[in-house]
C-alpha cells in the first residue's frame, strides 16, 4: 500500500460511525478520513467533505453523491440507519467504490438491485453476524454450504418471559444486555426484527436460499454466526461483542488489523448456550421470511412499517407490544405488484358476483317457474357491458358488480294489472319467489364450505402437514406428507399425542415410527428443542382436526345456521354495548367499502380464507334480506303475509311509494356506513381480518 485508503463515512455521529472513527484513528497508516456526514450532532472532525443535515434536505443529497463518487474516494462506510441509506449506497457502487455496509435496510428493501450494482466484488458486511458468515466463507465454495445459522442475543426480554410486553418502556427496550447500538437497532433487537432483517440480508449477500438460513438464540454473543457445510462440519467466528472487530475486518479486507479489539480469553468462551428461536413469542423472523418469500415489494413494506412502528414507540406513541401487529397489518394490506393488484380487483369483483348473481338468479328462476313476466334480469349496476333479449326478457351485465335486480311485470305504476304480473300470482308463489333470493345465498354458502372442506379431507391423525426448516424434525428427515404411526411405542391416535409426550418429559428424545409419502417405513429418534420456558417441540405441524368424507356435507349444511347465530349474537352485543362503540363504532356494521377492504385482505391470506369470507358474506346477505324492512325481500314478504291475513290486497300505488321510500332510506344508510368505513380505514380503526 502506497497511501492510506480514503474513507467516506456516512453517519459519523451514530454508534457505528463513532466506532469506525476509532478504528481509523488507531490506524493512521492504513486509513484517512476523506469525508463524513453528520446529523444534528457534530463529530468535531475535519475532512475534505463535511456534509451536515439529513437526506432530503436541500443540497444534502447532492453533496453526499459528490463525496461518494469522487475519484479519490476509495471506500464508503454506510452507517446511516434506515431507508435513506439506499441512494448513496447505490451511487457509491455504481461509481465502482468498495462499500462496507452496516445498514440492514438497504439489502432488505432492494437486495437484488444493490447486489447487481455491486457486481463480482460484492459488499463488505459490517453487521457482526454477516461479518462472521463472510469470514467463515473465505476460501470456501458456495456449493459446499448446507445452511447459515445466524445467532441472536435475544435482546433484553428473551431471558425474562415474565415481562409484560404491553408495559415495556422505552428505557427497558433500549437496555441491551450485550451490545452498544443506536436506538432503532436496539429496539429491533428487542423485538428480534433485526434477525428477520438479517436473514433477508444474508440471503442477498451470500446467495444462500432463504430456507437454508436459520436463527438461534445465543445469549453470550460470543459466537457471532455459524456456517454448516455439506460434510456435516460447522465453522463459527467467535469474539468479544465489540463492533470494532467487524468494522476493522471490513475496512482492512483481505488483511487483519493487529489489536483491533482485545483478544478473547478461553474463559470467556466457556458455558456457551444455544436455544431454538420461539417464533410464537418472537414472530419477527417468520414475518420477515414470509415477506422475502412473497417478494414483489413485501420486504420494502416490512422494512418501512418496522421503521415507522419503532419510531412511534421511541416517541412513546405506540406500545412495544403493538410494533409487530402494526407491521403485520401493513403486510396484509399491501397488495404487492401489478399482478397482485389485478388479483385483488378480480377477487373483489368475483366476491360481489358470487353474492349478487345467485341471489337475483333465485328470484328469476322461480319467477319463470311460476310464469311471471320478467322484464329484465340484470347483474350489476350502471353502464351495460353486455345485453341480449330472449323470450321478452332483457338480460344484462352492468359495470358495477355491487347490485342486481329482477324487474317483474305488475310491480310498476301503470302495470299493476298485468295478468302475468307478480301481484296476480297466488300468495304462496309470491312468498317463494321472494324467499328464493336469500335461499340461493344460503345454498351458495353451503356449497362453498363443503367444497373447501372436501379439499381438506384427512382421516390420518399422524399426517405431517408441515415441517419447520432447521427444526429437529427436519434434521432427522421428516417431510410433509409423512404419516406418523406411533410415538414412544404408543399408537398415534390423535394429533395431540406428540405434545403430550413433549410436555410430560421436556427435552427427552421421542421415538417416532411411520411411513413416508413414498410408502417406505421410518423410525426416528428426535430430541425436541426447548426454549427458556421449557416449552419443547420437534417442529412439525399436524392436522388441527380430522375431516371425514361426511364432514364437508354436514358442515356445509349447518354453516348458514351457525353463521346466522353468530351474526345475531354479534348484533346483540353491538346493541347492548358489550362491543364498544355500538352499531356505528369501529367494530360496528360495515358496508360495500368495508366489505371490499376485507375482501382485499382475504385475497392476500389465501384462497381458502377468501372463499370462507365469501361464504360468510353470502349468509349475511341472505339473512339481511329476510329482515322485515322496507325495500328488502323480508319487507315485501311481510306485505304478502298481511294481505293473506286481511284477505285483500294493498293499494299498489301506496305500496310502491313505501318501497321507494324504503329504498332511499336504505341507500342513505349505506352512504353513512360507507363514510364511516372510509373514516375507520383512514384512521387505522377498521378491524379487518387481522384482529
Amino acid at each position: 500500500m502506497t497511501r492510506p485508503l480514503n474513507v467516506a463515512l456516512l453517519g459519523a455521529t451514530g454508534s457505528i460511525g463513532q466506532q469506525t472513527l476509532d478504528v481509523i484513528d488507531r490506524n493512521p497508516g492504513r486509513f484517512k478520513l476523506f469525508g463524513l456526514t453528520e446529523g444534528m450532532r457534530s463529530s468535531n472532525r475535519k475532512a475534505e467533505y463535511l456534509v451536515h443535515g439529513q437526506a432530503g434536505e436541500e443540497g444534502f443529497d447532492a453533496q453526499v453523491e459528490a463525496m461518494v463518487t469522487n475519484p479519490r474516494c476509495d471506500l464508503v462506510v454506510v452507517a446511516i440507519p434506515g431507508a435513506r441509506a439506499l441512494p448513496p449506497t447505490l451511487s457509491a457502487l455504481r461509481a465502482g467504490k468498495e462499500v462496507a455496509l452496516a445498514t440492514k435496510e438497504v439489502l432488505v428493501m432492494a437486495g437484488a438491485l444493490v447486489m447487481r450494482a455491486a457486481g463480482e466484488k460484492g459488499i463488505r458486511p459490517i453487521d457482526s453476524e454477516h461479518s462472521a458468515i463472510w469470514q467463515c466463507l473465505w476460501g470456501e465454495e458456495r456449493t459446499s454450504v448446507r445452511r447459515l445459522i445466524i445467532t441472536a442475543s435475544g435482546g433484553p426480554f428473551w431471558a425474562h418471559p415474565e415481562v409484560d410486553l404491553d408495559k415495556v418502556t422505552v428505557e427497558q427496550a433500549l437496555n441491551h444486555p450485550r451490545w452498544s447500538m443506536g436506538p432503532k437497532v436496539t429496539v429491533d433487537s428487542a423485538t428480534l426484527m433485526n434477525k428477520g432483517l438479517e436473514l433477508i440480508e444474508a440471503h442477498h449477500l451470500f446467495g444462500i436460499p432463504l430456507d437454508a438460513i436459520s436463527v438461534c438464540i445465543h445469549p453470550q454473543s460470543v459466537v457471532h454466526s455459524l456456517v454448516e457445510f455439506t460434510d456435516g462440519s460447522l465453522k463459527a467466528q467467535l469474539g468479544r461483542p465489540d463492533m470494532r472487530l467487524p468494522i476493522a475486518v471490513a475496512l482492512a479486507y483481505p488483511d487483519r488489523l493487529p489489536e483491533a479489539v482485545p483478544p478473547t480469553t478461553i474463559g470467556e468462551i466457556s458455558g456457551l448456550e444455544f436455544h431454538e428461536l420461539d417464533e410464537g413469542r418472537f414472530p419477527s423472523v417468520r414475518l420477515a421470511r414470509e415477506a422475502a418469500v412473497g417478494g414483489r415489494g413485501r420486504p420494502a413494506v416490512l422494512n418501512a412499517a418496522n421503521e415507522e412502528a419503532v419510531n412511534s414507540f421511541l416517541a412513546r406513541e405506540l406500545p412495544f407490544s403493538a410494533i409487530l401487529p402494526a407491521i403485520q397489518r401493513a403486510l396484509v394490506r399491501y397488495c404487492g405488484a401489478r399482478m397482485n393488484g389485478i388479483l385483488v380487483v378480480l377477487g373483489i369483483a368475483g366476491m360481489f358476483l358470487l353474492l349478487i348473481a345467485p341471489h337475483e338468479a333465485g328470484h328469476f328462476a322461480f319467477a319463470k317457474l311460476f310464469k311471471v313476466r320478467v322484464i329484465e334480469f340484470s347483474i350489476g349496476a350502471g353502464t351495460k357491458l353486455w345485453s341480449a333479449t330472449r323470450g321478452g326478457t332483457l338480460y344484462a351485465i352492468r359495470a358495477l358488480p355491487i347490485l342486481g335486480y329482477v324487474r317483474m311485470g305488475g310491480m310498476e305504476a301503470g302495470d299493476f294489472e298485468d295478468p302475468n304480473g307478480f301481484h296476480r300470482k297466488p300468495s304462496w308463489q309470491r312468498l317463494v319467489i321472494l324467499a328464493a333470493g336469500p335461499a340461493a345465498n344460503f345454498l351458495v354458502a353451503m356449497v362453498i364450505i363443503a367444497a373447501v372442506e372436501l379439499t381438506q379431507v384427512n382421516t390420518d391423525p399422524g399426517k405431517v402437514m408441515s415441517v419447520t426448516k432447521g427444526s429437529p424434525a427436519a434434521v432427522a428427515g421428516l417431510q410433509s406428507g409423512d404419516s406418523i404411526k406411533s410415538v414412544n411405542g404408543r399408537a398415534f391416535t390423535n394429533p395431540g399425542l406428540i405434545r403430550d409426550e413433549e410436555d410430560a418429559n421436556p427435552g427427552a428424545p421421542v421415538v417416532l415410527t411411520g411411513v413416508h409419502a413414498d410408502g417406505k417405513s421410518f423410525t426416528y429418534t428426535i430430541t425436541p428443542g426447548c426454549d427458556a420456558n421449557n416449552h419443547c417441540q420437534i417442529g412439525i405441524g399436524l392436522p388441527r382436526r380430522l375431516i371425514t368424507w361426511q364432514d364437508p356435507v354436514v358442515d356445509g349444511v349447518t354453516f348458514p345456521f351457525v353463521a346466522i347465530g353468530d351474526i345475531v349474537k354479534g348484533l346483540g352485543q353491538l346493541i347492548t354495548g358489550d362491543i364498544p362503540g355500538g352499531l356505528l363504532g369501529p367494530n360496528g356494521v360495515t358496508g360495500p367499502i368495508g366489505i371490499a377492504y376485507v375482501a382485499d385482505q382475504s385475497v392476500g391470506l389465501g384462497f381458502d380464507t377468501y372463499l370462507g369470507f365469501v361464504a360468510l358474506l353470502s349468509v349475511a346477505l341472505g339473512f339481511t334480506n329476510l329482515l322485515p324492512f322496507l325495500a328488502l325481500d323480508g319487507g315485501r314478504m311481510v306485505v304478502v303475509l298481511i294481505e293473506v291475513v286481511r284477505r285483500k290486497p294493498f293499494d299498489r300505488t301506496a305500496e310502491l311509494n313505501i318501497q321507494r321510500f324504503g329504498l332511499v332510506a336504505l341507500l342513505g344508510l349505506a352512504a353513512v356506513i360507507s363514510f364511516l368505513d372510509i373514516q375507520r380505514i383512514a384512521t387505522g380503526q377498521f378491524p379487518g381480518l387481522t384482529h
